[in-house]
């Protein structure tokens, strides 16, 4: 039967009041350092431990996973005000950047692993992901490329590949790559907005000078707008396209099942809810609805 203090026994990695100064203070100013706050007889304490042996040295080339025993060394505890264990802090530049209280399961901490410490391939998708933002479609594919080349099924890649293609026109291929995209990826949101984005990037497939021809021509026709919106979209001229799918609602809302109205939130998502352009055009969708 094995003891309440293997988890301590089994680990190379404790920390003491003693060493928690140079152990991770010092060492997080050059290489992220996760500390397991546990104590022997914390049951959830034994659950998590093995969950952390297991992915340290997985997660090697990313972060340092250290335990300290919290019974042990009473210092270090109260000082980060440890109550209830266990408990993991996330140490960089000597501060705490990130924590998770209690026994997540493993893809739990996978989860809070990957954002909080990312690999190549993560490092990789976000200079691609900057790269498309300013508009540097060689490096973004450059970066997605190399990343692909590696992990074929990557979400976060195969999003910007998938936005790549789409602004690039090829509506088709921009569909194709988003349903790659695993359901259950944190990305999936992401892929679903892409894939309606690229339905009404359909309607824009005539390019903008044809849209704006055809909006001059025919102003109070709602398809000529929407139309025009979608060839907006395709271009990421994303405000001008916000304005045209507004005042499409603003004309009637219920138009092909509220299409114009999908299209915004579809946009909302692929600049991020928490964008500042989504932001003013969420107040003024709610105003009018």
């Amino acid at each position: 039967m094995s003891s309440l203090n293997d988890h301590n026994d089994h680990n190379d990695h404790a920390v003491t009041d003693h060493t928690f100064e140079s152990a991770v203070l010092a060492r997080s100013r050059t290489f992220p350092v996760l500390v397991d706050f546990w104590a022997a007889w914390c049951a959830p304490c034994r659950v998590l431990g093995p969950v952390l042996d297991r992915l340290a040295p997985e997660y090697a080339d990313r972060v340092e996973i250290v335990k300290l025993n919290t019974d042990e060394n009473p210092k270090v505890a109260g000082r980060y005000r440890i109550t209830s264990i266990p408990t993991v802090k996330l140490f960089r530049d000597g501060e705490v950047a990130a924590e998770f209280v209690g026994a997540l399961p493993e893809p739990r901490v996978r989860t809070f692993l990957d954002q909080h410490c990312p690999g190549p391939t993560d490092l990789a998708v976000a200079a691609a992901r900057k790269a498309l933002a300013a508009g540097d479609l060689e490096a973004a594919d450059r970066h997605v490329g190399d990343v692909l080349a590696v992990r074929s099924d990557h979400p976060g890649a195969l999003v910007i590949a998938a936005q790549l293609a789409l602004v690039r026109g090829a509506v088709d291929d921009a569909i194709d790559i988003a349903r790659r995209v695993s359901p259950r990826a944190r990305e999936a949101d992401d892929a679903q907005a892409l894939l309606a984005i690229a339905e009404v990037a359909r309607a824009g497939a005539a390019g903008l000078d044809a849209t704006v021809a055809a909006v001059a021509a025919r102003p109070q026709d709602l398809a000529a707008r929407y139309a025009h919106a979608a060839a907006l979209i395709v271009a990421r001229r994303w405000r001008e396209a916000l304005d045209e799918l507004l005042a499409i609602v603003e004309r009637d809302r219920r138009w092909q099942d509220e299409a114009a109205r999908k299209a915004m939130l579809a946009v909302f998502t692929t600049l991020g809810v928490r964008s500042a352009l989504s932001d003013e055009y969420r107040r003024k969708l709610a105003l009018l609805l």
